[in-house]
Parts: structure tokens; C-alpha cells; sequence
């Protein structure tokens, strides 16, 4: 309040002879330092009083809160309260944003700082002061850019961090060997040396707090892969009803689009977030893009937005599954859904399988021929204007590759003194699952149960085992006789698991037979032969023998000679090797028909 500080009661102040009085506008419950001076011409007194001021008997006093605080950019709201039944409020000292009516502060302040608002209330007895000292605080940042960035190996690269709210200071953990963040300007920066995806911590702090964000920095050796739509291609709302959307791909795209949204609905490029309220129904083909330093990729979304007075939707009660769910590239998928319609409506079904191929049918087949997640929409309609939506994710794997199994080589050679013959079987271009293939003996010049014991055997490899693996052929070797080389054919039959057999699944054992007879044997005829007139001698030294009125045929092992009785026989050539000693011996083996 105004107040006239009048010389004390027995004192008075005068000038030139005239009384002397200063209005100080002062206010109650303030305390003032004052200074009295009196002087004449040659003289001065001095001395400092301190005065309080109180208000009139019966004035308003002020007793809302003496402070105060409200964040720059949201809105303020403060009522000023007094004793005394006041009749009225004032105000000194308000922000440009903040308003006064009726005792009652308000607005949204624009700036940070403190202001000391002189407040008052008036009634009849006079009029009451305080003070609100409004503190206008900065709000906490808020980052605002986008959650993922990309670049390439030892290519500069650059992306600055955005906030609001008058950030101070920046930070980034975690980011890429050879980038580095500028905390003031929030610049990322350098030249990245390794590819790799990394999880960035982003920080913005000013005088009211701090905030973090996460960042994914992708960096690529070489062409970055182009990004794939995967969020559903099918979704519904209802006009006048609030509608959201999430627009996601792979690839960590860095910015998407979207194209065709009806009246009501907006988009965020940064986050891909499709989201308010539709005022208009019908069916929109939005055409969505999600884009990366790979490139762009697109896809159709059918936004349906319904009429709240149009008949009800069919209802989906089971599905839509898909078997098998991953699923193998170039493998069939089955799609199935069960839907009724409330009022018996027969349905339409309309499948959308991610890879622009579609299908009226109510369960489906469809082969993916390329790994990926695909985003699979069914549209289920009544021709009526009701219709449900439902989504689903398929994802594809690739091919699965049992690989080739065939024979390590075309040939393999052996000595039949080894006794063992070991043959290789390959498992080429492919390892994936569990395989089996079959290796067979049989024919070639060698006979088995004389010169090898027959095999069939089963090769087995487990997922993921691409070693070679070795069988083994018991060779029988009979050290007496002097034999020529021999072969065995092999065989590869009946792979299993998907495997199939190469080019090499054939292929043939030679036997490399003895050169020269043991134990001091001299001759040796088998009668093998299946023609001509000769007998060889085995042994290699030369007893062949003349057969005479004699028959070749099959005999209990390997081949005989027949002979009638008259006439027939075998003549060996005179030779002194031949000559039988004392203490000699000889072996001949025949069979006789009764």
C-alpha cells in the first residue's frame, strides 16, 4: 500500500520553512530500511531507521502458496486466495504467456526463469499484499530422431542426434569402432571399420534431467540387404474410432512412407506409426515403404474401415494356421481358417500370401520359393459390407540340402594279399538332414566266396556330417595259386532322406591277384575255362593241358569239364618238374554223377 512518511509526532521536517513529507510506496508485511538526513547550510545529520509496514486493520491478507512452479510448455493454472472476503485481486509482474482475470493466473509460459509476481487483494478496510515467485522450469529432452541408422565399412559417416527442449548436452554408448559423438552438437561422426549391428545408448540432458533412446547403427561390408515389409497387409477399423497401424520391416529401415490413407489418418516417417481416427469407410489399397541404404522396399496394405451402422463381420473362430509353420523353401504350405457369419451369409475368403501371389479358396496351398517371413492376410467377407480381418506371419527357411552321395572315385585298386579292400562314399553339396544310401557287390570277373566275400551294406550319416565314409570288402586270397587281376562291380542303391546318388554311383573294385605261386607248387588247373581246347596251368609255369573229347559246363564251384568215358581227357606235356617223388604230393578234386 501506498503510505505519506510524515515527520514523527514532535518532530518536524521542514525546508525553505515549509513542512517537508515523501510518499515511499510501501506495502504491508514488507520491512524498509529508511535514512534521515537533517543538515543546514554547514551541517549534516545522518541516521538510517527501519520501518514496518503492516496493513490497515481489517485489509485482505494474501494466503494461496508464496511459490510456485510450472514446466515451459505446459499449461499453468494458479488462484490467488485471501482473508477478509476481498472484492477484488490485482497483479505486478506477469510473464507475457500468463494471464489475470479474476484473481486467477493462467497460460502456458514459453520461457524458462523465476519472476517475483506482486499479488494484492482489496476489500473495504483496504488492500493486502504477497508475493508468488513462479519458477518456469525447462522440460526434460525428448529424442526425436529416428531408432535406426546405417552405413558402410570405411565409408564417413554422419547422423546427428535430435531433441527438444533446449538439450545441453549430448552422450552415446556403444557405438562402432571409428564413430565418435560431438556432446554439444550431438553429431555422430567418423569412418566405421567393422560390420556389424550395433545397439547404441543415446542421452540428452539439460538443467531439468536427462533422457535416453536406444539406437540400432547397422553397419554393412557391402551392399546393404534391401528391407522386407512384415507387419500384416490386412488390417480394419472402424469409422470414427481411433486407429493404429505399425508399419515393420527387416533390414533396420531408417525412414518409411505411406501412400493412400484415408481422411483421418496420419503417419510418422520416422517410426512407420499409421494412427488417428478415420471419418470416412470403404476399402483403401495404402502402399506402404520402408526404406534403407539397400534401397526401397513396397508393399500393399488393404485397410478396411467399416460403417458402425453396417451389418455385423463374419467372425473368425479358429486360424488361419499354416502347416508346417517355419516351412522349407520350395515346400508346400497349407492354409486353413474356420469363419461363421452371425446371420448365415455365405463368406468369401480372400488370402494375400506376402509375395504378391493371392486366393479365393478356404484352404489353400501355396510354396514359397525364396526364404523369408511373410506376412500372410485373409480377408473374410460376406457380400454384405461385414467382413473380418486376420493376419498371420509364415516364415521360410531355405531349402534344406540332404546333398549327392556317390563313390569317392571310379576305380579303386587293391592287393588280395590286403585282405581288406576299403571303398570311399562321398557326401557332396549338401549336409542337411539324416541320409542313407546303400553299397552292393555283385558281378565283375572276381567271384564271390573265392575271391571276396559279397557286401551289402547301409551307410549312414547323421544332419550336419558331410565326412566321407569308408566299408571294407574281405578279400580271400588263396596263396597257392598264381591268379590274374580281377574286378568287382560296386553299386550304390535306395538313398533315403532326401539324399540322392551322383554320377559315381557305380563304380569298380580291381583286385590285383598273386604273381607267383607259394610252398613250391608246380601246376595247378582249375578247368575254369569255358571253351577252347586248352587247360591252364595257374601256377604261371606253363603245364597247360590238351582236352579231348571232353565238355565244359557249370560245375559245383565255378566251371568242369564234362567227360563221357571213351576217349576223353586232359594230356600234360612230359616234363621232369612233373616227376612224382618220394614224399611228393598231389590233390585232384572231382565230382561224379551216380
Amino acid at each position: 500500500m501506498a503510505d505519506h512518511f510524515l515527520s514523527p509526532p514532535g518532530c518536524h521536517f521542514r525546508y525553505g520553512g515549509a513542512p517537508l513529507q515523501k510518499s515511499l510506496g510501501l506495502q504491508s508485511g514488507f520491512r524498509r530500511r529508511i535514512t534521515l538526513r537533517a543538515f543546514d547550510d554547514l551541517h549534516m545529520t545522518t541516521q538510517d531507521k527501519s520501518v514496518t509496514v503492516s496493513a490497515a486493520t481489517g485489509a485482505p491478507v494474501i494466503t494461496s502458496a508464496a511459490a510456485a512452479s510450472v514446466m515451459v510448455g505446459t499449461p499453468f493454472n494458479y488462484v490467488i486466495t485471501a482473508s477478509g472476503n476481498p472484492s477484488g485481486f490485482g497483479e505486478n509482474g506477469l510473464p507475457a504467456e500468463l494471464t489475470f482475470s479474476n484473481g486467477v493466473i493462467a497460460g502456458t509460459p514459453a520461457f524458462a526463469g523465476t519472476r517475483n509476481i506482486l499479488l494484492s487483494a482489496t476489500n473495504a478496510s483496504g488492500v493486502g499484499y504477497g508475493n508468488l515467485a513462479l519458477t518456469m522450469k525447462l522440460p526434460v529432452p525428448v529424442i526425436t530422431n529416428a531408432t535406426n541408422a546405417d552405413g558402410l565399412v570405411s565409408a564417413l559417416f554422419s547422423y546427428t542426434v535430435s531433441a527438444a527442449n533446449l538439450t545441453t548436452l549430448f552422450s552415446a554408448s556403444g557405438l562402432p569402432a571409428g564413430l565418435t559423438l560431438d556432446p554439444v552438437t550431438g553429431a555422430i561422426t567418423g569412418t566405421p571399420t567393422t560390420a556389424g549391428t550395433y545397439a547404441v545408448t543415446l542421452g540428452a540432458t539439460n538443467s531439468a534431467g536427462g533422457i535416453v533412446a536406444p539406437l540400432t547403427i547397422v553397419i554393412s561390408s557391402g551392399a546393404a540387404p534391401l528391407p522386407t515389409i512384415t507387419s500384416p497387409l490386412v488390417a480394419v477399423g472402424t469409422m470414427g474410432s481411433s486407429f493404429t497401424y505399425a508399419i515393420a520391416a527387416t533390414g533396420n529401415p531408417t525412414s518409411f512412407f505411406a501412400i493412400g490413407l484415408p481422411v483421418g489418418l496420419s503417419f510418422d516417417p520416422t517410426s512407420g506409426h499409421i494412427w488417428g481416427t478415420p471419418s470416412v469407410a470403404g476399402t483403401f489399397a495404402v502402399t506402404l515403404r520402408a526404406t534403407n541404404r539397400g534401397g526401397t522396399a513396397t508393399a500393399s496394405l488393404a485397410l478396411s474401415i467399416l460403417d458402425p451402422s453396417a451389418e455385423p463381420p463374419p467372425v473368425s473362430t479358429a486360424g488361419p494356421t499354416a502347416t508346417p509353420n517355419p516351412a522349407a523353401a520350395g515346400q508346400s504350405v497349407a492354409f486353413s481358417v474356420i469363419a461363421s457369419d452371425p446371420n448365415g451369409h455365405p463368406l468369401n475368403y480372400a488370402w494375400n500370401f506376402g509375395d504378391s501371389s493371392t486366393s479365393t479358396d478356404l484352404a489353400p496351398t501355396h510354396t514359397y520359393l525364396i526364404p523369408g517371413p511373410y506376412p500372410v492376410s485373409l480377408i473374410v467377407s460376406n457380400g454384405q459390407g461385414g467382413l473380418a480381418a486376420t493376419s498371420m506371419v509364415v516364415v521360410v527357411t531355405s531349402a534344406p540340402v540332404p546333398g549327392v552321395l556317390q563313390f569317392s572315385n571310379a576305380t579303386f585298386v587293391t592287393d588280395k594279399s590286403d585282405r581288406t579292400a576299403l571303398v570311399t562314399i562321398s557326401r557332396l553339396a549338401g549336409s542337411s538332414g539324416v541320409v542313407q544310401v546303400t553299397c552292393r557287390t555283385s558281378g565283375g570277373t572276381a567271384r564271390a566266396g573265392q575271391d571276396y566275400v559279397s557286401v551289402a551294406t547301409n551307410i549312414v550319416w547323421a544332419d550336419g556330417d558331410g565326412v566321407a565314409k569308408n566299408i571294407s570288402i574281405p578279400l580271400i586270397d588263396d596263396d597257392l595259386l598264381v591268379e590274374p587281376d580281377k574286378t568287382v562291380s560296386l553299386h550304390l542303391t535306395s538313398p533315403t532322406g532326401g539324399a540322392s546318388v551322383g554320377t559315381l554311383s557305380n563304380a569298380t573294385l580291381q583286385i590285383t591277384a598273386n604273381t607267383k605261386p607259394d610252398n613250391g607248387l608246380v601246376a595247378h588247373w582249375t578247368f575254369d575255362e569255358t571253351n577252347g581246347m586248352i587247360a591252364a596251368d595257374v601256377t604261371g609255369n606253363g603245364h597247360n593241358g590238351s582236352v579231348s573229347n571232353a565238355t565244359w559246363i557249370s560245375g559245383k564251384i565255378n566251371n568242369a569239364l564234362r567227360f563221357n568215358g571213351t576217349g576223353a581227357g586232359v594230356t600234360i606235356s612230359t616234363n621232369s618238374s612233373l616227376d612224382m617223388k618220394a614224399g611228393d604230393q598231389f590233390t585232384i578234386t572231382f565230382w561224379m554223377a551216380a
